[in-house]
């Protein structure tokens, strides 16, 4: 079994630059999403509405219906998929399979953080990805109807809104690093 380590010898171990690198993917999903939200507020300010060969509001509504169902799905499962996956890689549940491999794990002690880099990497990209569809959605609904603003269609923005303060609430600092190092690591249960 491999070393579990204490919060503090954790702590020493977490890389400036790893972490910097895992904010800066952040700070970019995060303008993303920013860029996505103004593109849809601006273009629906310019009154250019394309008649011809149009999107009916069927299909829109369709859109905005699986774009719903996948929201709650997926945030669901998402959240499912990011406890499993620590409890799966906790380093209690890790064995290693010879005494090289005990060596190279405690002397390579940013195994931790690369799993907690890998979870919330994941995590977060999906949760981008179902964000983005939305804002899809609703620039396809700028460009094809009028009056966006008074319509369901604007549902679509508000998941980016969120998003962008669920981001900015759990990004990725040395702190927040070590309570999921604790929440998962530390009091996962030893097998």
């Amino acid at each position: 079994m491999t070393k579990i380590l204490s919060s503090q010898e954790f702590e020493k171990t977490i890389d400036k630059n790893k972490l910097r690198s895992l904010q800066i993917i952040c700070i970019a999903l995060i303008s993303e999403i920013i860029v996505f939200f103004f593109a849809a507020i601006i273009v629906s300010q310019l009154d250019t509405i394309i008649t011809e060969e149009s999107i009916s509001t069927q299909v829109l509504d369709t859109l905005t219906i699986v774009y719903l169902l996948f929201l709650i799905i997926g945030v669901y499962f998402v959240k499912l998929y990011y406890e499993s996956f620590f409890r799966k890689n906790s380093m209690s549940k890790l064995s290693a399979k010879s005494v090289n491999d005990i060596i190279a794990v405690n002397r390579n002690n940013d195994c931790y953080f690369n799993l907690i880099n890998k979870a919330f990497m994941i995590h977060i990209i999906i949760l981008s990805l179902f964000v983005t569809f939305g804002l899809i959605i609703w620039i396809l609904s700028v460009f094809y109807l009028s009056n966006v603003f008074n319509n369901v269609y604007l549902f679509n923005g508000f998941p980016a809104i969120i998003f962008i303060f669920y981001l900015l609430f759990y990004f990725p600092r040395k702190q927040r690093i070590l309570r999921i190092y604790e929440k998962y690591f530390l009091n996962s249960p030893q097998q």
